[in-house]
């Protein structure tokens, strides 16, 4: 944490982890556990495709409710029970689990999006969570869902989507379900750009 946080004291750090430790369950402390530190300056994903959005003139439409939104991770908590969250802790701070997530970056910039998926699944069986319960309660459902709202937006023109790479990818992903539906779906390659706002307009 205190690579990403440079200029953050190491004693308001240590403040922030003894806060996420003490929460009743571990999923803070898992999402922590997960984050890698990278280089300074690099923009999150949000800012780089809200100021695109600001920049194109388009309007902010969501496939789900945030109650709809906050429906899947607490069934996937429930299914999955405490223990093996915190066991999820664990594995995150494993070599396993930086390979699997340099996998999942290598695969979704090659738009392999099996390769993406079967890299997360990965992380999910070392944490000890059953990926096919990941894929029935993250996934499919909300793909089925999504499918009633993501077709309108698209017949509107100059939508520009932004979903999981997990939702992509097999007979259940919305490529597959959009082209049964009649849309044809191609892949289209960005130039890569340094990763900040500075320059996200001109590559965008």
């Amino acid at each position: 944490m205190q690579c990403m946080a440079r200029l953050v004291s190491a004693a308001a750090i240590d403040k922030v982890l003894n806060m996420v430790l003490a929460q009743p369950t571990p999923l803070e402390a898992n999402q922590l556990a997960y984050l890698r530190c990278s280089s300074a300056g690099y923009a999150a994903r949000d800012a780089i495709v809200e100021r695109a959005g600001k920049r194109f003139g388009l309007k902010t439409a969501y496939l789900e409710s945030p109650e709809q939104a906050g429906d899947a991770p607490r069934a996937l908590a429930k299914e999955v029970g405490p223990v093996v969250s915190g066991q999820s802790v664990h594995f995150a701070l494993w070599a396993a689990a930086v390979k699997a997530q340099q996998d999942l970056v290598d695969a979704m910039n090659a738009g392999d999006y099996d390769a993406a998926t079967a890299a997360l699944n990965r992380s999910f069986a070392g944490s000890g969570i059953n990926p096919a319960v990941v894929d029935e309660i993250m996934v499919r459902r909300r793909n089925i869902n999504w499918m009633k709202t993501l077709p309108p937006l698209l017949d509107q023109g100059g939508a520009f989507v932004l979903v999981g790479v997990a939702h992509l990818s097999g007979r259940a992903g919305l490529i597959a379900m959009l082209r049964m539906r009649g849309y044809s779906v191609r892949p289209v390659k960005v130039p890569a750009g340094t990763g900040t706002l500075d320059n996200v307009s001109d590559a965008l």
